[in-house]
């Protein structure tokens, strides 16, 4: 399949004080050229074969690369410079671009779109006397959806943090923190403003002002340790604070047995997209009786007042050390979350022409609104270390259920335009019509685990195995609301198991041999909805090191 994977570094010590390193990589991975077209409900080995919505998005422009899934080239430089044993200092800046592949935004032509991207960075950490700062830069260019009007733009976030840690006493200390983001979307180079042809159609600017404090508390000599931390962010929009918190608890009654608990709360950060989508975008409308000029029109829209996805958590855990070379670890957890966001197709308006002979519209309002439904998630994992002389296994199982409360399929209001996608009745079939329901999610498998094994040998030879399993499930996608025929729009994920392996030879200290195969059972079960069926791949590499 034509993959390569290459990474290559070179250091300097100039002095006990200051060391550089600089560093390249590249990962190619190529792929039997294979898309889903969604109206036929088959695979073709072209991109040609696909339907597309006009001349601006024909296969050469959605997909220039279609046996390449993934193109990745970067270059870092890394610095460090530690003058006193209370000074010090790092400096990291780097560049990538790369071409991917993926299923973002995969609904109208395929399953599968191009996504480039390029950027560059630098960050610059000190910490001094207990002072921690840390400012970075990221730039860059990005196209999520190559070939698709308005996806392109520009981009810069700019990074500001400062935390100092305080000791009150030898078991209880302080660190109080500022964080400051200023995140910069500009999309105007790209795309005609005036006529909203861009996903922002302007430059956009979205801050984030933070303020927190952690608290780290040791009793009983060191067997008991809380740790509390609370952070306060407020946005450009919405224009209100939003408070994250942690509480943890470890108690250690002997040197064998630890014992934990933490329970959270925690916000996701305001979303450029979601705040300032700004996209019209029009479809000619064709029929028996309508004027030659007619057109439907969405105007896709932000929300500037979108409550945050709010998570809170509670998570138990023991851990056992049974033998010297032998640990037991049990966690428990139940997540709650709510305020999700989605697009929403609203109310559309007529407009008739002046004239019977006039063109008429046909325009929607779409919005982002957060949604009426609140999942939650419970479920235990059960690890174990163990080791015997050159050869260690730690496996891991986790059994879990999530249930979504409040759920509905439909993304319209109750007074939107008759659809096949609200079935005809918008009044019955929408956003609010799962209000008092609960279900199960089918897209989140019940079980899953795996295991990293070790064997070493000798110390020339080195063997590597991990296998991992998830269990069954079922993808809905908003196919199956379109076309009603219980087959398009519903992936049934088969359970799985991967394994990989990679055995390593050195023949003499610098020099290093590798074999690694993915997928050694060539499970090529279908992971995720009409996308790619992955089979066996094997790598085969050297490396060196002086």
């Amino acid at each position: 399949m034509n993959t390569a994977i290459a990474n290559a570094s070179v250091g300097y010590q100039f002095n006990d004080k200051l060391s550089a390193i600089v560093s390249g990589n590249y990962q190619g991975r190529g792929r039997d050229v294979s898309y889903y077209h969604p109206m036929k409900d088959r695979f073709y080995n072209t991109p040609d074969s696909l339907t597309y919505l006009d001349e601006k998005n024909k296969a050469k422009q959605r997909y220039p690369h279609p046996d390449r899934a993934m193109d990745k080239y970067g270059a870092n430089l890394f610095l460090r410079f530690n003058p006193t044993n209370k000074i010090h200092l790092s400096l990291s800046s780097g560049l990538q671009n790369s071409e991917v592949q993926n299923s973002y935004n995969a609904y109208f032509v395929s399953t599968l779109t191009t996504a480039k991207s390029k950027s560059g960075y630098a960050d610059l950490k000190a910490n001094i006397y207990g002072l921690s700062a840390q400012i970075s830069y990221l730039n860059g260019k990005q196209d999520p959806h190559v070939g698709s009007v308005g996806s392109m733009y520009d981009f810069s976030t700019l990074d500001a943090i400062l935390e100092y840690e305080i000791k009150l006493t030898n078991n209880l200390s302080v660190k109080p923190g500022a964080n400051f983001r200023k995140a910069i979307y500009d999309d105007t180079r790209y795309w005609d403003a005036t006529k909203n042809e861009g996903n922002l159609s302007a430059r956009t600017q979205l801050d984030t002002y933070a303020g927190s404090l952690r608290v780290d508390y040791k009793a009983f000599n060191e067997k008991l340790r809380l740790v509390g931390g609370a952070r306060i962010d407020k946005f450009t929009y919405p224009d209100k604070g939003f408070v994250s918190y942690q509480l943890a608890a470890n108690y250690k009654p002997s040197e064998r047995h630890l014992i934990r608990a933490v329970y959270s709360r925690a916000y996701r950060s305001a979303f450029i997209f979601d705040t300032y989508l700004n996209l019209v975008q029009r479809a000619p409308m064709t029929g028996p009786g309508l004027p030659e000029g007619s057109y439907t029109e969405a105007a896709l829209m932000g929300n500037k007042n979108l409550n945050m996805l709010q998570s809170d958590l509670l998570e138990l855990g023991y851990r056992s050390k049974l033998a010297d070379n032998l640990s037991f670890d049990l966690e428990a957890y139940y997540n709650t979350t709510k305020d999700y966001t989605g697009i929403i197709a609203g109310a559309s308006t007529f407009e008739p022409g002046a004239t019977p002979s006039d063109p008429i519209a046909v325009k929607t309002l779409v919005k982002i609104e957060n949604l009426p439904l609140s999942v939650r998630q419970l479920g235990t994992t059960i690890s174990v270390n163990y080791v015997l002389n050159r050869l260690q296994v730690k496996p891991f199982l986790t059994f879990q259920k999530t249930t979504l409360y409040d759920y509905s399929k439909y993304s319209n209001t109750a007074d939107a335009f008759p659809t096949a996608s609200n079935n005809g009745n918008a009044a019955e079939y929408n956003m609010y019509s799962g209000l008092g329901t609960k279900m199960k999610h089918q897209f989140t498998p019940a079980v899953f685990g795996g295991a990293y094994i070790n064997y070493q040998v000798s110390q020339k030879l080195n063997i590597n195995v991990n296998p991992y399993y998830y269990s069954a499930q079922t993808f809905y996608h908003q196919d199956n609301l379109t076309f009603h025929d219980n087959t398009r729009g519903i992936e049934h994920i088969d359970p799985k198991l991967l394994l990989n392996a990679t055995v390593n030879y050195s023949p003499v200290k610098p020099i290093s041999l590798f074999v690694t195969v993915k997928n050694l059972l060539n499970n090529s079960n279908s992971e995720y909805y009409r996308t790619d069926r992955i089979g066996s791949m094997i790598l085969v590499g050297a490396s060196l090191r002086y």
